[in-house]
């Protein structure tokens, strides 16, 4: 059958916004996305709408994003959660935690991200998301440039049912794919047969660093 095509919706913060003034009164949107302006002072702006499309490029490429708010708890955490008989009170700490962490930039993790998502691409999230509104990017199109910018240079890569990695790049193609040793990176020659390249480590990091700088 036909892949599922993703739709994003929005996150229950949708107002008009006054450009003359610079921002408007937050919403009580889904609390994930929520910056930390919004939280701290009941604010929301062009930055903060940069932070909301940072945190869904986070989760679409794979970031570390349960989906159970509790699950956003260390364990300690969660042993203290569990002795709160009173569920309104357990909500409210639970919520407590997740936006101190959003506060202190602490929520999301860049370094659960697949290995496939760059160091560059990485770093434009970082300044999406950055907890401070004033060291995200001042307009999206500063953003959408970073981005043109790292897509010229990137390798789209998929992932079989043989749990092989493969792209073509610069009219060539690779494969790679995790043994006992670690992983095997071959590029397609002009008759079709399978040529290992042994420039890498052995970790899907550098292989993948080896076929963008083919």
């Amino acid at each position: 059958g036909a892949e599922p095509i993703p739709i994003i919706s929005d996150f229950g913060s949708v107002k008009i916004f006054n450009a003359s003034i610079g921002y408007v009164t937050a919403s009580k949107s889904t609390q994930m996305y929520r910056p930390k302006e919004a939280i701290e002072h009941n604010r929301y702006t062009i930055q903060s709408d940069i932070y909301q499309v940072g945190v869904s490029m986070f989760q679409i490429f794979g970031g570390h994003f349960p989906a159970a708010y509790a699950d956003w708890l260390t364990d300690e955490q969660k042993r203290r959660a569990q002795k709160i008989t009173s569920y309104g009170e357990q909500i409210i700490f639970i919520d407590n935690i997740i936006e101190k962490r959003i506060c202190q930039g602490k929520l999301l993790n860049l370094d659960t991200l697949p290995p496939y998502v760059n160091s560059k691409l990485k770093k434009v999230i970082a300044t999406a998301i950055h907890p401070d509104e004033n060291k995200r990017y001042k307009n999206t199109a500063a953003f959408l440039n970073d981005l043109f910018k790292i897509q010229k240079r990137m390798t789209n890569w998929s992932k079989d049912g043989t749990d092989h990695y493969a792209t073509t790049h610069s009219g060539k193609i690779f494969r790679a794919y995790e043994t006992k040793k670690g992983y095997v990176l071959e590029r397609k020659d002009a008759t079709g047969n399978w040529r290992k390249k042994n420039t890498h480590d052995g970790t899907l990091s550098s292989i993948i660093s080896v076929v963008e700088n083919e």
